[in-house]
């Protein structure tokens, strides 16, 4: 008798295995299920040494805003409210790109149906605006496109939950991004009203070397009392006024990278 004939002889004479196929989960094939999205983030073509001193970095004031959340009917004795800096491209100014670094929280609640923040945003709240002055303003600067900034201002490797609540008709998650290596940190923070995870690209992260120990200290926001249940705060940090949350309703709870300025 052959090995061929042995296997089939002990195949066809071992106990049979019950097995509920139903309780597998199917587990999904690169090949059938490819996030389209994800895979843009990921791709990255770096600048020369000559084209990154060509580039112009400026800090500057929002020009509009999106509102993400409030804190109205939450029972807080604080009112506050998130939002988005939103970024109009211009084609007289094609050669300019914003970029996300993170949401923003304001003291007072603003007018959210019109997307108007409290007067006091606008004027503390700063984003990052990148130049290309090597092209004109009319034209596309084929450096400061989606694969060039992935290389220079990678997006978040994932997001992770730093806080959240769920009260009733309160929900409200805030995530803090995961750079991709050392070399880069994440400065602020992204809000959510559900507790799936916000997209990569929605904001992020600079060159550690750009950074600077903070030299004024992070100003509390809003802090949850009233509500009861889970702690927590935010707070407007470093040179660009970002949100950052945390569990507590102390400064020393927040973490050091976020406290770093451009």
């Amino acid at each position: 008798e052959n090995e061929d004939d042995a296997a089939e002889t002990n195949a066809a004479t071992a106990p049979a295995i019950q097995a509920d196929l139903s309780q597998i989960r199917p587990k999904p094939m690169d090949e059938l299920y490819v996030d389209h999205h994800l895979e843009q983030t990921r791709t990255r073509l770096a600048l020369s040494f000559q084209e990154l001193e060509n580039i112009r970095v400026r800090i500057k004031t929002a020009d509009s805003w999106v509102h993400v959340w409030n804190s109205g009917y939450t029972g807080a004795r604080k009112e506050a409210s998130v939002w988005r800096a939103r970024w109009d491209p211009s084609i007289l100014k094609r050669n300019v790109v914003e970029v996300p670094l993170g949401h923003y929280s304001s003291e007072g609640i603003g007018r959210p149906r019109a997307n108007r923040p409290p007067n006091s945003l606008g004027k503390e709240a700063m984003v990052v605006e990148l130049t290309d002055p090597g092209v004109s303003a009319l034209s596309k600067s084929p450096r400061l496109d989606e694969a060039h900034l992935n290389a220079l201002l990678p997006h978040p490797a994932k997001m992770k939950l730093a806080w959240s609540k769920c009260s009733g008709a309160v929900k409200v998650y805030v995530w803090k991004g995961v750079p991709p290596t050392p070399d880069f940190r994440a400065l602020g923070m992204v809000c959510t009203t559900t507790a799936a995870p916000p997209r990569l690209d929605a904001m992020r992260c600079v060159p550690a070397a750009w950074c600077s120990a903070a030299g004024a200290d992070p100003k509390m926001v809003w802090d949850d009392t009233g509500t009861g249940g889970r702690r927590g705060s935010f707070w407007s940090v470093n040179t660009l006024g970002l949100l950052v949350a945390t569990e507590d309703r102390k400064s020393t709870r927040l973490n050091s990278s976020h406290l770093c300025n451009l």
